[in-house]
């Protein structure tokens, strides 16, 4: 990728764990980190069940660098201060299924 001025220097790979897996993430980011020395790259996915899957395997991989944050988060986050970020029906659920299906609720 070429650009006209500057550099792309923040790139947000969102859904992450629906590329084919990191040799793809990496082969967009040899194209996207040309001409400048500063870089912001942002992973975000909901993660697979399976811990097996490449993107869970890349996030313990990331946890071990000393240049990356690693953040998880959730609903839980937000309910109290921004319930609006994510509705009342979507909190509701959330919570029938705490009680009626914990596994699936923690994931």
């Amino acid at each position: 990728m070429k650009f006209t001025k500057g550099y792309c220097s923040v790139v947000w790979f969102e859904e992450l764990d629906q590329f084919e897996g990191i040799e793809t993430v990496r082969s967009i980011l040899n194209s996207l980190r040309r001409g400048g020395d500063r870089f912001w790259i942002f992973y975000s996915y909901n993660p697979p069940k399976t811990m097996w899957s490449w993107v869970n395997v890349e996030r313990l991989e990331r946890l071990r660098r000393d240049d990356t944050l690693v953040r998880g988060s959730s609903y839980l986050d937000v309910i109290e201060s921004h319930p609006d970020w994510v509705g009342a029906p979507f909190i509701e659920e959330a919570e029938y299924l705490r009680d009626t299906n914990e596994k699936a609720w923690r994931w």
